[in-house]
């Protein structure tokens, strides 16, 4: 069926502190912001952080701590980039889940953890056609 993502929500415990994480961490600029939420407004993707009570009465979610199952990957455009964003992340309070390293294909990435305990790939794809920022 055709489609796209265009939305990915993540739950998260303190909204403008996640909020702070990404702006620092991604270079972002401030989210759109309503009553329990925040919006970036990423190229092809609207990224929304949702305080966990909202999030799991949103989707009937019984579990109000348990984090999300599932891997974000960030592409970013140069390889030594990988290990820049973790190292922000890691002053921002998430903590390092792999440390960067080549990978087997030929890519280069790390894995945090954000304070909400969503896991972020940071990842370089020597084959994905990305301008350098």
């Amino acid at each position: 069926m055709p489609g796209q993502l265009t939305y990915l929500t993540l739950p998260v415990a303190d909204l403008p502190s996640a909020a702070r994480f990404y702006e620092r961490v991604f270079g972002w600029p401030p989210p759109r912001c309503v009553p329990n939420a925040a919006f970036f407004e990423l190229p092809g993707l609207t990224l929304a952080l949702m305080e966990r009570a909202a999030f799991n009465q949103f989707t009937d979610t019984a579990d109000a701590s348990a984090p999300t199952s599932a891997l974000v990957s960030w592409n970013v455009p140069r390889r030594e980039e990988v290990a820049e964003l973790v190292r922000r992340a890691t002053a921002e309070g998430a903590t390092v889940r792999r440390e960067p390293a080549t990978l087997a294909w030929g890519g280069h990435a790390g894995i945090i953890a954000t304070p909400d305990g969503q896991l972020w790939e940071i990842v370089w794809n020597p084959r994905a056609a990305m301008r350098a920022s």
